[in-house]
Parts: C-alpha cells; structure tokens; sequence
C-alpha cells in the first residue's frame, strides 16, 4: 500500500467513524407515556402529542409512542393538547438511548369551559330551530386550537358567545372547512355544513382538531375560517360503555344515548357502537314536535403494523314541527312571543302544516398508512344520501289559509270597531288565530269539478272533489360522493410537507310532491300566479301533460336538478425552528355545475327543460404565516392569504325553480 493509498484509507475509516457516531448521536428516540383526566384518572383518547416536527396522538387507551430524532443531550418542548384541557409542556431531554418512558401524564380541565367537559358535568342542551335545520350552516362553535397557547377569546366565542349566534371575525360557516375521518362533509350546494346530519351522536363526534383562522393545517389546506376535522374511527374512542338520559326545557324534551367502544382488541379489531333517541310530543314553542332518532358504526382492522383500515357509517333520521315567523303585531295579539302559526286543531290535536323530515346518512372508508418512519399517507372515500323534505300548505283559488295573513289582522281594517272585535276574536278563537283545518278540509268537500283533456288526452274527462287546499313536500335529495387522500413527509426534524388530492361531485334533486289532498280526490298542475295569461301554456307547470291530474306522492310544480363536480390538489411547507415557525401553502382545483330541468315549464317553454350551460371555473388560493415564540406561552403570529373562489351553484340561476339561466356577470369571487 503506498503511503497517499494508506492516507485515503485511514481517511475514510475516520470519516466513517465520524458519520457512526453523529448517527449513534442522533439516533431515533421513542417517547412513551400515558395520558389521562386528572379528575378521574380515565385515560384520555384521541390526544394529540407533538414535538418539533413529530406529531401523534394517544390510542383509546391513553398511551402514545412518538418517535423523534433527538440528539444526546439535545433538549426539545414536548407540548400536549386537547379540547377542553389545559395544555402540558414537559421539557424533553435526549440520553442517546432508543426509548424515553415519560410514565403517566395527567391534563386538567381548562378555565375556559368546552362544551364537551360540559356535556361530561352537566348534560345542558341548549338548541334552536337554526341547529336543527342546518340551513344557516350553525353555529362556528369551535372549540380552541390544539396548540400550546390557549386564546381566551376563541374559547369565550365558541361557547359563551354561540348561542348569541357570534361568528369568529364575521365569518359564516362556509367559509370554513370540516371533514369527517379525511371526508368533506360541506353540501356542494351551498358551502355550508348541516350539523344535524349527525345529531345526537355527541359521544363519538367528540375528538376534533381545529385550526383557526389561515392557520396552517396538516389534514386540508382550510377555508379563511379555519379547518376541522372530526375522528370517528373506533380505535381512537375510549373504551366504555355508556347509557345516559337527559331532560330539555328546549325544542325536544327527552333524550336517551347509547355508546360502546371495544377500545383497540388484542386480534386488530375495534368497535364503536352509538345510537340516540331524541323526543317531545311537543316543545317550549306550541304545535312543534320532535322526533330524532340516529346510528353509528365504526369498525377498525389492523393491516400489520403499518396500516388501519376503518369504516364508519351514521345517520340521524329527524322529523319535527317547525316555528312560524311573525310580526310584533302578531306577537302582541297573541300574548307571547312564542306564537306560532303553522298549527291548528284536527278532530281535537294539534297538527303542523310545516313539518320538516331529514335524514342523510353516510357511509365512509378509510386506510391510515405508515409508510416509514418519515411519510404517513391517509385516504378516504364516501358517500351521502338522502332525503330532506319541507312540508307546507299551497292552495288554489281560495282564500289564504294562514292565519297571520296581513289582510287577517286588526291593522288592515280601517274601522276601529271591526279592528277590535278581530283582535278579540285572536284572544278566544283558536279558529281565528291558528289554521283551521276543518275549514280546509270542509272546502275540498264542495269542490266537485270535471276536467276535461286531462293529463293532455284529448276526450280524457276526470271528475272529482277537486282539492282547492293541500299539503305539499318540498325535497331536496342529496347523492353525493367523494374522494380525498393526503400525504405528509418528516423531511428533516425541522421540515415537514403535506399535500392532498380531493375530488368530489353531488347531485341534487329539487322538486315538490303532493303530501296530502286534504279529503280531496285530486290537484291540477298549474301555477295559480299565471292565471292572467290568455295564452292557455303559461299556467301549465309541465307542458309535456298539460291540465295534469295530481295524486299524492306525485311530483308536480318545479322538477330539477344540479351538477357539481370539483377537484382540488393542494400542498403545504412548514419550518420549526427554535424560535420561529413559518409554513406556506398553495390550491388549485377546478368546479364545474350545471341545472338540468326535468319539465318544460309554460312560461319559458324554450329554456326550462334539459340541461343549461354549464359553468367552468379555476379556483386558486396561496397563504403563508410567521410565527415567533416569545417564549412557551406568548406568540405572535402573521398569516396572510390571497384565493379566488367558484360561485355556489344555489347563487348562479336566475330563477333555477323556472329556467337554466343563469345570472348576468357571474364571476368567481376573490
């Protein structure tokens, strides 16, 4: 060997060394520990465990692993965090060993209630008709984010200042992202979230992950908002069985809950079991009843050590009275602000003329995979539906049924005595101030007429007891499905990156179906508002089957659906440093809608059946934040975003009820 041979040589075998010992340095740690209430020494589930750039949380038993890069000597802050808890920081030093047991920890309760330690000491329900409908989107009630420090104002809006119908910075609930186990759970429609798709299943909705505002979040790239995502899956429940019974001053007045969790069993398997019932013959509000009952499943399975394999599917079948709305007028006259009028006495109980019947329920897959110790991969697909149904009266060529109709009030008669005498009647008369069903069914009684051409055949007579009152049933069926997977990567202990694939599409089927004749053999379909036409087509609904005869269970007036599809791609860039944070985000995707009508409507014969244009537009958004820590407590954070945004396709029709045309300008928004 010659001497500059025998130099390299010895050279190598000292850079080898070097290299041995900054691994052996450096070498992956494992931090054990369980986590529990300090209250009751119950585990606690579901608790998300970070530190640097490692992140887990524990399983149904309380217990976690996190493995770290941790250099001998090497110190790090260790931060745990759950909803309703105060958050523990516990100073975690490397000893050049594989494994660090950190025993048990133990997290209280924070000062600032959360609604689910609440549901645990007081089981309080407070509810409106805007809960129970999920038309406005609910309430944003978040619970505070899963970090270090605790926002006292994020805890007081999510729940002291929820039932005052508070959104965070003004923001309403479509402007913010929730999933469901990696699922979009938002309607494609509208944007907004219909929290009673899953009411009642408060046990096993419980562990969230929140991120508030343009805050940089792991599972989607978020709405202005924030993002959330709720973890159904079996194995991240706590182990218990558990039967509760509640009482309500509110909407329903009973409530009785089931909940069993096996927790996660030695053979691989976990399960989840749920189920409520929710009830009241009638609420604080008169005529308004209620009637939910709801069902969950979750089942997971071990594939190996590396992967979990779950299936969730709920649902939460409701069907309940709703309230009227009125003016002070009314309120006056009837003595309470809790006048309702959609009700009124039939053969001596009452009954809702506005009844709404909802159920939508879910089915989901989804494959958690680790595929080292540096990339995690989650993948979700599902489907919803469904029914949701909105019950009224309609009538034709007869006087208005309801009774706060303006024209039925003292404030309409000019004659002071006849203005007194209606206000009195108000006071003695349920038949004056509620509906009066007998009338309406007395009517339809005398209603005998003949129709001739009926259903559009020439010589075809129908005779019958016309119905001149009836009830309709406004639906709106949901067929939605969809697609989501996302990847994150540990690049270094200071680098991490996610990104995500999500594609959805939903059908939704818009139409009215005859509920009930109300003691009547049939109904027409025609529009009683476009009678002053002389044409003889504008009245007619469907001109396919002009002077159609109606029973019940028959569509009849509006009949149309939308299309959606959206895709979406996204990735994300985070930097831990000792002192600094930062990350940076980018998403594009792509929507696409139109209407398809399913009749020719009379009073736009060329541009009411079949489908519209259809709407094509590129959505982008970037954001990025800075976050500087003061020290374990005190930050100041930085975020800033720039995105533009697809019409809802709910905003795009002109009259979608009558016509594809779609509003003049449309243009996404920025």
């Amino acid at each position: 060997m010659t001497l500059t041979s025998k130099t390299v040589a010895q050279a190598t075998i000292a850079f080898l060394l070097l290299v041995l010992s900054f691994t052996l340095a450096t070498a992956q740690t494992t931090l054990i520990g369980t986590v529990v209430d300090s209250r009751t020494d119950e585990p606690l589930p579901g608790v998300e465990v970070r530190l640097l750039a490692e992140r887990t949380v524990t399983d149904a038993f309380g217990g976690f692993e996190l493995k770290v890069v941790l250099s001998a000597g090497q110190s790090s802050l260790l931060v745990i965090a759950q909803d309703g808890f105060e958050p523990v920081e516990q100073e975690v030093t490397g000893t050049g060993g594989t494994r660090i047991d950190l025993g048990v920890i133990g997290l209280r309760p924070s000062g600032q209630i959360d609604q689910s330690v609440t549901d645990e000491l007081i089981p309080t329900i407070v509810l409106n008709s805007d809960d129970l409908d999920g038309g406005s989107g609910g309430v944003q009630n978040i619970s505070g984010v899963l970090t270090a420090s605790r926002d006292a104002f994020i805890s007081a809006a999510a729940f002291v200042f929820g039932p005052a119908r508070f959104n965070i910075r003004g923001y309403d609930a479509q402007y913010t992202t929730v999933l469901m186990n990696g699922l979009p759970m938002g309607d494609m429609e509208t944007g907004r979230i219909f929290w009673n798709n899953w009411g009642g299943l408060n046990d096993v909705m419980r562990l969230r992950t929140n991120t508030i505002g343009l805050g940089a979040s792991t599972f989607a790239f978020g709405g202005i908002g924030g993002a959330s995502i709720i973890d159904t899956r079996a194995g991240s429940q706590r182990k218990q069985l558990r039967l509760s019974y509640a009482l309500s001053n509110r909407t329903y007045r009973n409530r009785l809950m089931f909940n069993y969790n096996t927790g996660r069993l030695p053979s691989g398997w976990a399960v989840s079991l749920s189920g409520s019932r929710r009830w009241a013959d009638e609420g604080y509000v008169e005529g308004t009843f209620y009637d939910a009952w709801s069902y969950f499943l979750s089942v997971d399975r071990e594939l190996g050590r590396k992967a979990v394999l779950n299936l969730t599917a709920f649902g939460a079948p409701v069907r309940r009275g709703k309230i009227s709305g009125a003016t002070q007028e009314i309120y006056d006259l009837a003595g309470t602000n809790f006048y309702n009028a959609n009700w009124g006495f039939q053969n001596g109980k009452k009954r809702n003329a506005r009844v709404q019947d909802v159920h939508q329920p879910v089915a989901m897959l989804r494959l958690d995979w680790d595929l080292n110790d540096k990339l995690k991969w989650m993948t979700t697909a599902g489907v919803k539906t469904g029914r949701t149904g909105n019950t009224a009266l309609d009538w034709y060529n007869g006087a208005d049924p309801r009774p706060q109709y303006y024209r039925y009030l003292p404030s309409w008669f000019a004659d002071s005595e006849q203005a007194e005498r209606i206000a009195a009647l108000w006071a003695t008369d349920p038949t004056v101030s509620q509906i009066d069903w007998n009338r309406l069914y007395q009517t339809n009684y005398n209603s005998f007429e003949t129709i001739e051409n009926a259903n559009g055949i020439e010589g075809n007579t129908v005779s019958g007891l016309r119905s001149q009152y009836i009830i309709e049933d406004r639906r709106s069926d949901v067929t939605m499905g969809a697609f989501n997977t996302v990847i994150e990567a540990f690049l270094t202990d200071r680098i991490t990156v996610q990104g995500g694939l999500t594609y959805s599409q939903q059908k939704t089927e818009n139409f009215k179906t005859i509920d009930d004749l109300l003691g009547g053999d049939f109904y027409l379909n025609v529009d009683r508002f476009a009678e002053f036409d002389s044409s003889g087509i504008f009245v007619e609904n469907n001109l396919e089957v002009p002077n159609q005869i109606l029973r019940e269970g028959d569509r009849w007036g509006y009949d149309y659906d939308y299309h959606i599809r959206q895709g979406t791609a996204w990735a994300q860039f985070n930097l831990n440093l000792p002192k600094v944070d930062a990350f940076a985000s980018v998403s594009g995707g792509q929507t696409i809608f139109w209407r398809h009508g399913n009749v020719a409507n009379g009073k736009f014969p060329e541009n009411s059946a079949g489908e519209s244009a259809r709407s094509n537009f590129s959505e982008y958004a970037v954001k990025g934040g800075l976050t500087y820590k003061i020290d374990g407590r005190n930050y100041l954070l930085v975020n800033a975003a720039v995105q533009s945004r697809a019409p809802y396709v709910r905003d795009a029709f002109r009259s979608p009820r009558t016509r594809n045309q779609l509003v003049d300008g449309l243009t996404q928004a920025e």
